[in-house]
């Protein structure tokens, strides 16, 4: 799966989508190498080392995705680092001018492409470790009244909590769509599985019937030349294949996983 991905992937359906493929592609391998497993020990084990592989997969894809954000959020923000060691907002009218140039920052992170599906967390964490600055900044800057110092500082405690808010449903959508295609994966298990056992019963059929018609070939042999004893041995072979072609076509599809 990793070979025919590029971390990070933009989307959550591009990596639901490519899982989808491998997926199926694994199971189709495994059912057609697959035999006697009747309990369904090994299909139970594929089962749990695909979705092993997927959080696994889809835990680098994240981290990939913080990887690249953090990068690009360094670069972005990193002249407004420079002005703040530098003393450049201390002054009046100082607030004003930082806003104004984080919006910049932001909207130039936002519009950077190839961040992932963490680009929204990994802005509101780092926003989150410069809100000292940005209220240190406010409390100092003397243009402002003490009302406009506390609507200032409500907003960006709201922006805060809208920003946590995008985050949350981000990463509930990821687990949601986890969750989904585990769901989805075991269906298609259980899809091709239950078309397994059918064509499997449908050959173990043909393959009763043959050997029951070459038994029956073989019973007209000996009685037509007189073998007894070997007539009545071959009855009991077929009365067994008889016996065992009935169940064959009763027998129902067994619990799968």
């Amino acid at each position: 799966m990793e070979k025919k991905a590029e971390f990070p992937t933009e989307t959550l359906k591009e990596i639901s989508e490519l899982h989808a493929i491998c997926e199926k592609e694994a199971i189709q391998v495994f059912m057609t190498r697959s035999f006697k497993d009747d309990d369904q020990t090994h299909q139970k084990e594929l089962k749990r080392i695909i979705n092993l592989s997927y959080e696994q997969f889809c835990r680098k894809n994240e981290q990939a995705s913080i990887d690249k954000c953090t990068a690009v959020i360094i670069d972005a923000f990193q002249n407004m680092e420079y002005q703040i060691t530098a003393g450049y907002y201390s002054k009046p009218g100082g607030y004003c001018c930082f806003m104004e140039d984080q919006k910049e920052m932001i909207e130039a992170y936002n519009a950077y492409p190839g961040k992932g599906i963490k680009a929204e967390e990994v802005l509101k964490d780092f926003l989150k470790d410069r809100e000292e600055i940005a209220y240190s900044i406010l409390k100092t800057d003397q243009t402002l009244t003490d009302k406009q110092k506390e609507v200032e500082a409500e907003r960006m405690k709201s922006d805060a909590a809208e920003r946590e808010n995008i985050a949350m449903k981000e990463n509930q959508k990821a687990l949601q769509q986890m969750i989904q295609d585990q769901d989805r994966g075991h269906k298609e298990h259980v899809q091709q599985l239950t078309e397994k056992m059918e064509q499997d019963r449908q050959n173990l059929m043909k393959e009763q019937e043959r050997v029951l018609n070459q038994k029956l070939q073989e019973q007209r042999f000996m009685l037509e030349n007189g073998f007894r004893d070997q007539t009545n041995r071959l009855e009991r072979e077929i009365q067994a294949l008889r016996q065992e072609t009935r169940q064959s076509r009763s027998r129902g599809f067994c619990s799968v996983m």
